[in-house]
């Protein structure tokens, strides 16, 4: 299948092998799992990841535009999504080695189809001018929701790239020693009794936390009624986790907490609308169970804000939204030394964005259960050797990303063609 793609001459130049910091195969607390500062730093200048991207020659890059319907609607407060739109991008080196990356944005974390596309193909295009890609500031692309997804791709398949050279995986590479990550289930917007269900199927699977979108239902009563049940279903162990997409205003969010305050709800995500910081910071003053800033950390400003300012107990990190690995790992370290945790979600990617999510999540915290598992809800996940979830966890794999993009053409409800093509 063509592809925009571009070629460009190599003087097989390689990066360093060994450039970036790696830790020993010992398997300590998740504190060991940081990046190291002088790591952040060397990626911040870098822009795409690379501890050099001046050494990285680039022999061509693709990109391609994909279409993957959902397996049925998901509803969250944001409304229902039936479709998942996105790209992908493969970039290779000048020894044939090949790096993928995904861009897969969501207009309500401002991200932008079109925006995304430009940018895939100014990189695409100055892949073939340069044969490199250390004059694209990356940094800058990632601090924009309409372009961060890009950010995200381009790292991702530099980062692919050069793990791939070193033979082990992008979080080994980056400093992780973790080699699985906990992984929470998600419990959709359904009847009472298809939450139960599903809720039972969680625990029989082995997930230690379970995830439940909360406030739509017609009644807030409805809503404890179903928190109860699926509290009464998983018994009292396994984490339950609460998320509203900003749905309740504040004063009906405290009688909501207050009111589900005794079902050991581990947190909420996002109770207040997400334009309302001052609302989300008095209710985590208030204390009655911890709160999560989803919504409201939903670009890199805003993040670092709600890190800085500890709006919040509990940090909810997209990089697909958040520029990708680098950008997250940052914002993590700020929350983390004002005390709050960090989770790493998925937001509905394909298999590529997945596994990246998945290293990501390896580095920041790999002892705590992360919101991984979105690409089950999508028809194919775009690719082979894409992270499983197994009794409640994911394998990192061992080397590089860990996938490659299979053949799609034979895929019901998935449409995939070259950048600049129409999708139809």
């Amino acid at each position: 299948m063509a592809a925009l793609s571009v070629a460009a001459t190599c003087d097989r130049a390689r990066p360093r092998r060994g450039a970036i910091e790696r830790r020993s195969d010992t398997e300590p607390s998740s504190e060991a799992h940081r990046p190291t500062p002088s790591l952040l730093r060397r990626l911040s200048r870098s822009g795409a990841g690379v501890a050099d991207p001046h050494r990285l020659n680039v022999a061509r890059a693709a990109a391609f535009e994909y279409r993957l319907a959902l397996r049925r609607p998901f509803t969250t407060g944001h409304g229902t999504l039936g479709v998942r739109q996105g790209f992908l991008l493969s970039v290779t080196d000048c020894d044939g080695i090949v790096g993928w990356g995904e861009a897969a944005p969501l207009a309500q974390f401002g991200g932008d189809l079109a925006a995304t596309r430009r940018t895939l193909a100014t990189f695409v295009r100055r892949a073939s001018e340069t044969g490199a890609i250390a004059d694209l500031d990356t940094d800058t692309l990632a601090t924009h929701p309409s372009t961060a997804p890009a950010a995200c791709a381009i790292e991702t398949a530099i980062l692919d790239i050069t793990s791939r050279r070193a033979g082990v995986s992008i979080a080994a590479l980056m400093g992780s020693s973790a080699r699985e990550v906990a992984v929470n289930a998600v419990i959709g917007h359904a009847t009472l009794d298809e939450s139960v269900d599903a809720a039972r199927n969680a625990a029989l699977a082995g997930y230690t936390a379970v995830k439940v979108k909360v406030g739509t239902a017609v009644s807030l009563a409805e809503d404890v009624r179903l928190v109860a049940a699926i509290r009464d279903t998983i018994g009292p162990q396994i984490e339950l986790r609460l998320d509203a997409n900003g749905a309740f205003d504040e004063a009906t969010a405290r009688v909501f907490i207050d009111t589900v305050a005794r079902l050991r709800i581990a947190y909420i995500e996002q109770p207040t609308p997400p334009g309302d910081a001052a609302a989300l910071a008095r209710l985590t003053r208030d204390g009655v169970i911890p709160i999560a800033a989803d919504e409201s950390a939903a670009t890199q400003e805003s993040a670092h804000r709600v890190a800085r300012e500890r709006l919040a107990d509990v940090i909810i990190l997209k990089p697909m939204i958040h520029g990708g690995i680098a950008s997250t790992c940052r914002i993590a370290e700020v929350a983390r030394a004002n005390t709050m945790v960090a989770i790493v979600t998925t937001t509905i990617d394909a298999g590529i964005g997945t596994a990246m999510a998945l290293h990501c999540a390896a580095l920041i915290d790999p002892g705590r259960a992360h919101g991984l598992g979105t690409a089950a809800l999508l028809v194919d996940d775009l690719t082979d050797g894409a992270p499983r979830i197994l009794v409640g966890r994911m394998a990192v794999p061992g080397s590089g990303l860990g996938v490659i993009p299979h053949r799609w053409s034979d895929v019901a409800g998935c449409s995939v063609v070259p950048l600049g093509e129409s999708i139809g």
